[in-house]
């Protein structure tokens, strides 16, 4: 039901990935996500404590909304107090990102939220990273659209690659723990006679000490 779920100590993010239209996607969200609270719940004695939860979704078509901006791709539902605006505990926020009304070029783009979207949007046509986009997180994402592209013989021989790379970092790390044990072996055999040969010496020393 859910398409990537991420779970930290206190909250839960319910990632959602929508291509095609569908007219009645906020409603199903709204279900589905009530689904997941629902089995938060907890056997025995239990407070009702629930984790903050925030669904994101990510919408290739455009939300049958009235009176909106065209430029506005973001909507944020948010359950509050109407006076205080105080968020109701264990409630839900709900944000849906409109790409088709994403209409930001490379270099409009501010934050890296903006910089996320813009890849979302048009990560099918472009054939490289953009220079700007710097990051662990982008050039993850730039290698998997890479490998995404690759043809049928090409994804065979990517695959047989990293399994001949898992293999030999399995093998090196084999040898490392072969070494290490030998070496440990090795050195309690050397420990333990160098303390019978110390021991010898001070005994003699000692005896000599005496007289004997």
């Amino acid at each position: 039901i859910i398409d990537v779920l991420c779970i930290t100590e206190t909250s839960s993010f319910i990632i959602e990935m929508q291509n095609a239209q569908h007219s009645h996607f906020r409603e199903r969200t709204v279900f589905y996500s009530s689904l997941y609270i629902l089995n938060q719940s907890r056997k025995g004695e239990w407070d009702f404590s629930l984790r903050d939860t925030f669904v994101i979704s990510f919408l290739n078509f455009n939300l049958p909304v009235t009176g909106w901006e065209k430029k506005e791709y973001l909507h944020h539902y948010v359950t509050t107090e109407k006076r205080t605006s105080e968020k109701l505990p264990g409630s839900t926020e709900y944000l849906f990102f409109e790409l088709k009304r994403f209409e930001k070029n490379e270099r409009e783009v501010a934050n890296d939220m903006e910089k996320w979207l813009y890849l979302l949007k048009h990560s099918g046509e472009m054939s490289a990273m953009p220079a700007s986009f710097e990051g662990e997180g982008f050039d993850a994402f730039g290698e998997a659209a890479r490998i995404s592209g690759y043809t049928a013989d090409e994804r065979i021989r990517y695959e047989k690659e990293m399994v001949t790379e898992l293999d030999r970092k399995l093998e090196l790390k084999g040898t490392k723990e072969n070494a290490f044990a030998e070496g440990r072996a090795e050195g309690l055999m050397e420990g333990r006679a160098e303390g019978r040969a110390e021991g010898r010496a001070e005994g003699i020393v000692e005896g000599m000490e005496k007289g004997m």
